[in-house]
């Protein structure tokens, strides 16, 4: 959900389920509705938007925004005590923190 999901992009059910078996995890929808209930434990609030005769899902918050982000990006890209390595390796661990989409805008 983290990862490919946003304010602007969403995922339903089907792709739940399939992106879920991609990773060799079978799981019906309800427990997959309590699942996504569940992870408000990890602060993570997932929000359910009908859309057509679907829902659509996406994660509503973050532990850090994208603005929060591209000011640590920054900072870390212009301090002159770490070196390239680390730095491209700390903002790899960074983008983790993002969609898949919002990687580019880092």
């Amino acid at each position: 959900m983290l990862e490919k999901t946003d304010e602007e992009h969403y995922i339903t059910m089907p792709e739940i389920m399939k992106n879920l078996a991609e990773y060799d995890i079978t799981a019906d929808r309800k427990s997959i509705y309590t699942d996504l209930c569940d992870l408000r434990v990890l602060d993570i609030e997932v929000k359910g938007e009908p859309i057509g005769n679907r829902y659509h899902y996406h994660v509503v918050n973050r532990m850090l925004e994208l603005p929060e982000l591209k000011l640590l990006v920054d900072a870390i890209q212009s301090s002159k005590f770490i070196i390239e390595k680390k730095a491209n390796a700390l903002i790899k661990k960074l983008e983790m923190l993002v969609s898949k989409y919002d990687v580019q805008k880092l």
